[in-house]
């Protein structure tokens, strides 16, 4: 054919630059097997070894886990072979009913058939049949995956015992890295049974970082414990959710530990002091300033940044007084339509400044009812009257308003009266719409 007299004339070429080099020819040397190759290899010399048994892998993927994310990979159910490994090293390798009853099937029948595996829980006999292939293939995998640079730790594994439930493992196997091979295979040729095997043994750091070193991420972490109830900053190492190096970050700067700071505050809630109760109360009564709720304010939580630089652990962010924020949240045209429409204070017609309590539905003060003597409109804030507690001079309530003038025209008769009993040093006017407020008491013998 032309290409293959393409293919003999190049080959011809090479061998006699070789020669005129004085080199010796070289055949082209074959691409080294890749893991997953190896694998294959090895799980179809033990299947064809001990059983005649035709294996066509369909994915093997090696890699490595954690001994948290194992229970997760395992086939459910599954038959659980504890791996008695060098020294004191355990591993585990899971075979799914599939694999399971495969096995079962060509020792006693001679052949795998087509009726369904049947899910239940594995038996020591189950695992009995098993044992044999779990160390063939053991053996085979260390033989050709040695000298696969990262590899080679799986020589020495051999069957020891089986599980039938997989939450023991967290017990018996140590918490460290484990390399790992998933393949999914078809046992039995064309029409034969669908099957996984899952196998993990005890991975050195050295190994781990030579086989996956490029997927290897270093990581910068500054989050919200909520079990410790403070910030945690974290440098690792991480191949996935395998944590390989774990240390302080000292130097984290401040927007990250805000960042981590405000996710503690929407798990705790939000405290407020008695100033900034007030202050966002005021602001709920103004619709240009936006809603003030929890959820609102939790949910846009950025204005809370330049005040959770430095807050740490949950005490910290209970003694965050929100006043400040809050004012700089509407900015400074928001505090000046603020102060017009809800003010802090009412000033009363003596130019005293009385705190406007905005913890209630209604806004409210308390003061002495002579103070507001010559006053005809009611006070009003963010289009709301005031409920108004007026105080005898001795400071006990006789009346709470929200309409001063009615009150002047009704019941300012019936408290006068008994007001003019209790103290008679003090002016109680006819007519208190035209009398000048005070709070001085006549002189003695008036």
């Amino acid at each position: 054919m032309p290409g293959g007299g393409v293919l003999r004339r190049l080959l011809a070429a090479r061998l006699a630059a070789e020669e005129d080099a004085g080199r010796p020819p070289q055949l082209p040397q074959p691409a080294p097997p890749t893991p997953a190759k190896a694998a294959a290899i090895a799980i179809g010399r033990a299947a064809d070894r001990l059983y005649g048994l035709e294996v066509q892998p369909t994915a093997i993927a090696p890699g490595a886990l954690s001994l948290a994310e194992l229970p997760e990979l395992l086939p459910d159910p599954a038959l659980l072979a504890v791996l008695e490994g060098p020294g004191e090293a355990l591993g585990v390798m899971a075979l799914s009913p599939e694999a399971v009853t495969a096995l079962i099937e060509v020792q006693t029948l001679g052949r795998i058939t087509g009726r369904p595996a049947e899910r239940r829980r594995p038996t020591r006999s189950d695992a009995m049949l098993c044992a044999d292939f779990v160390n063939a293939l053991m053996a085979e995998i260390a033989q050709e995956l040695d000298g696969i640079d990262g590899f080679e730790g799986w020589a020495g594994y051999r069957y020891a015992s089986y599980l039938d439930d997989p939450r023991p493992l967290a017990l018996m196997l140590d918490d460290r890295p484990f390399r790992s091979m998933a393949m999914d295979l078809r046992l039995g040729g064309p029409q034969g049974r669908e099957a996984r095997i899952l196998m993990a043994a005890a991975l050195e750091e050295p190994d781990l970082r030579a086989i996956h070193g490029g997927r290897i991420e270093e990581l910068a972490i500054c989050e919200w414990s909520r079990r410790e109830g403070r910030v945690l900053a974290r440098r690792q190492e991480r191949l996935g959710a395998l944590v390989l190096s774990d240390r302080i970050w000292a130097e984290v700067p401040e927007e990250a530990v805000a960042r981590a700071a405000l996710e503690g505050l929407r798990q705790d809630g939000l405290s407020w002091s008695k100033a900034a109760a007030r202050l966002r109360a005021r602001i709920a009564l103004v619709d240009a300033l936006g809603p003030v709720d929890d959820a609102s304010l939790l949910g846009d939580g950025g204005w809370l940044l330049p005040w959770l630089g430095k807050a740490r652990s949950l005490a910290d962010l209970r003694a965050l007084d929100l006043a400040e924020p809050l004012r700089a949240r509407i900015g400074w045209e928001g505090q000046q339509l603020l102060d017009r429409e809800v003010p802090a204070h009412f000033v009363t017609p003596l130019g005293r400044r009385v705190p406007i309590d905005y913890d209630h539905e209604t806004p409210s003060i308390e003061l002495r009812l002579q103070e507001l003597f010559g006053v005809t409109r009611h006070p009003v804030v963010g289009g709301r009257p005031l409920r108004i507690s007026l105080l005898s001079p001795g400071g006990r309530p006789v009346q709470v308003t929200t309409d001063l003038p009615g009150f002047w025209a009704t019941s300012y008769g019936d408290v006068r009266k008994d007001m003019r009993g209790r103290y008679p040093r003090h002016p109680w006017p006819e007519d208190p719409t035209v009398a000048d407020p005070t709070m001085r008491a006549k002189p003695r013998g008036t």
